[in-house]
């Protein structure tokens, strides 16, 4: 999934197109095609925010390592079958939970 920051792509197509030409002008087209574009990107819906949370946050992070930041995950062989390892001070996944004890970023 991407995110877009949606002002940003409405800037990408520039000011609107002046009209200067009669109704069966390729002006006015390319002036209806800016409108056109800029109310379906409005019209986009939003996703939810999505938080990140590292596995050294985590509530099923069962071992951590300080000295090497490497740690094994509780749900590790349903995610990652024949990984034990995780460099938690970046490493996420889906199903990461931030656990209550964590410190606040």
């Amino acid at each position: 999934m991407d995110l877009i920051n949606r002002q940003e792509l409405i800037a990408v197509l520039g000011d609107e197109p002046e009209v200067w030409c009669d109704e069966n002008d390729y002006q006015l087209g390319l002036n209806n095609q800016w409108h056109y574009d800029v109310n379906l990107l409005k019209a986009m819906p939003a996703i939810d925010a999505v938080e990140v949370v590292r596995c050294k946050d985590c509530k099923h992070l069962l071992v951590m390592i300080e000295e090497t930041g490497y740690g094994r995950c509780k749900l590790d062989g349903r995610l990652f079958p024949g990984f034990g390892r995780y460099d938690t001070r970046t490493w996420f996944c889906a199903d990461g939970e931030r656990s209550e004890d964590a410190e606040d970023q």
